[in-house]
């Protein structure tokens, strides 16, 4: 069984994340399109690295996980 790309769970169905990582992506990108429309344009990238650096209690453990694989995969690319 695949594990999940931010911790060790089974992510089951050949997905990247559990379905608690997943559902943080879910909502990273759902957000992502109302920065865009504030800055009027932002890469996905740009993004991650600006919540990456807020403060936990902002984004929350498991959305800062994502971003953490997230960019760990642009890195590897």
């Amino acid at each position: 069984m695949k594990k999940c790309a931010a911790c060790a769970r089974e992510s089951g169905d050949g997905r990247k994340y559990c379905r608690y990582h997943a559902k943080a992506l879910e909502q990273l990108k759902s957000h992502y399109d109302s920065w865009v429309e504030a800055y009027g344009g932002i890469s996905w990238q740009d993004y991650l690295q600006r919540l990456q650096k807020m403060e936990e209690e902002t984004t929350g453990q498991w959305v800062r996980e994502v971003i953490e694989a997230e960019m760990k995969k642009k890195e590897e690319v």
